[in-house]
């Protein structure tokens, strides 16, 4: 019966003053996490949206700083790697998506600050619901599968992608 006694007051120590450091025991990138749940068909969409109303929820404390977004979508980019001359599918654009962080690296957060008001960026969704999103050019940078020239940019640095507009098709890069 001690040696319960014993184990229950650790537990209770420990739950009481490990840090949070301590909750996050398996950070992922975000390639990492956006490669598998692609691999994983987690994705039923990815639409490119443009950020509405943004801003931080509380005042920033030691490992705390959430933030939440809304964005009205811009398309859908769910067939990418697009061919040659494939038409995008279109969205609602009634539609408004909402998505944050926490801003806390022990709940596995990834540091990516709050967006502001018509940043692009693009969101990962399963069903109706937004399970990852990512300013722009970061979601170029980790997910191969948005390379094309509508995404990047042509020769002479123009990018429909980063203007907001949604393209009537979209071709890859020369």
């Amino acid at each position: 019966m001690k040696t319960l006694s014993t184990i229950s007051a650790a537990l209770v120590i420990s739950a009481a003053f490990g840090g949070p450091a301590q909750a996050c025991r398996l950070y992922s990138t975000p390639e990492t996490v956006v490669a598998d749940r692609y691999e994983n068909n987690r994705y039923t969409s990815i639409i490119l949206a443009q950020v509405i109303e943004a801003g931080y929820t509380e005042k920033a404390r030691n490992d705390w700083h959430p933030w939440a977004a809304k964005a009205m979508p811009l398309t859908d980019l769910s067939d990418v790697p697009i061919a040659v001359d494939t038409p995008t599918r279109e969205v609602d654009k009634t539609r408004i998506y909402s998505f944050g962080r926490t801003g806390s690296t022990s709940a596995c957060d990834d540091g990516v600050p709050s967006p502001s008001k018509d940043d692009i960026w693009i969101l990962y969704m399963s069903g109706d619901k937004v399970i990852n999103a990512y300013p722009l050019e970061m979601a170029y940078r980790i997910d191969t599968r948005l390379r094309s020239e509508w995404m990047i940019g042509k020769k002479d640095g123009s990018s429909p992608a980063k203007s907001g507009k949604a393209p009537d098709r979209v071709t890859e890069p020369p």
